[in-house]
């Protein structure tokens, strides 16, 4: 109020996550009006994200979801202008839609925020379409045993890499699969035929599950051909409640 400030809101629509976000037009236009009687906020627009249908494996199955949430965001943004009201933001989609959002003719801007990693996770669908991304986000994980045949360990757990996604994957390296995850080590089989890692050999991981695998970090090292080019403190790194 001293700051005379006004909010510019979003009103969330579900588009089928089934997560958050008002489930029909007529909830939509309630919460507008509702918006329309607070003097210190303002109307900026609907957020219409759909997550699930990013890790779609199959290009088709993305395709088809995409336009199913491009239609529901449709239905709300056709009714919040019958009501009168402009809608100049409509945002939405992702990495593993992007391709399918950006030509549906709904969205003023698309929120593709993984694709600059590419975890395992997303590197597990089908990228046949316009888009191909590369994996850019590793976790350098030093051998630290061979004590077992057909094994190593590394130094690299569960303190290191998110696994709500999956396991990480050995980058670069066939024959080695990351087994298990514990609080400091883990495991990584060597296919028979396969020449183990030395002592001290680095291993590069792809992590199952990027976002919550940065927020384990202080910073990031930007490498080029072997040779360091830059350091970048993650700002937000631990600052969610």
């Amino acid at each position: 109020m001293q700051a005379d400030a006004r909010l510019q809101v979003l009103i969330e629509a579900d588009v089928g996550q089934g997560r958050c976000g008002v489930a029909d037009a007529d909830a939509c236009l309630r919460l507008l009006d509702a918006i329309s009687g607070c003097d210190r906020l303002a109307f900026a627009g609907l957020q219409a994200y759909q997550g699930g249908v990013q890790h779609e494996r199959s290009h088709a199955a993305r395709r088809d979801g995409a336009a199913r949430a491009a239609e529901r965001a449709a239905v709300f943004v056709l009714a919040i202008e019958h009501a009168g009201q402009a809608c100049p933001i409509v945002t939405g989609g992702g990495t593993g839609s992007a391709e399918f959002d950006l030509h549906s003719g709904v969205y003023t801007e698309v929120q593709p925020g993984s694709y600059v990693f590419m975890d395992a996770d997303y590197g597990s669908n089908d990228w046949s379409g316009a888009l191909r991304f590369e994996h850019s986000l590793f976790i350098a994980a030093g051998v630290m045993s061979r004590a077992r045949p057909g094994r190593v360990v590394v130094d690299a757990g569960l303190k290191s890499v998110a696994v709500d996604s999956g396991l990480p994957r050995v980058f670069g390296r066939e024959g080695l699969v990351y087994l298990q995850a514990n609080d400091e080590h883990g495991i990584v089989s060597v296919d028979a035929g396969t020449a183990a890692p030395e002592l001290a050999d680095m291993l590069m991981l792809v992590p199952g599950h990027c976002d919550p695998t940065l927020n384990l970090y202080d910073e990031l090292i930007g490498f080029r051909d072997g040779v360091v080019e830059a350091v970048w403190p993650v700002a937000a790194r631990g600052m969610s409640r």
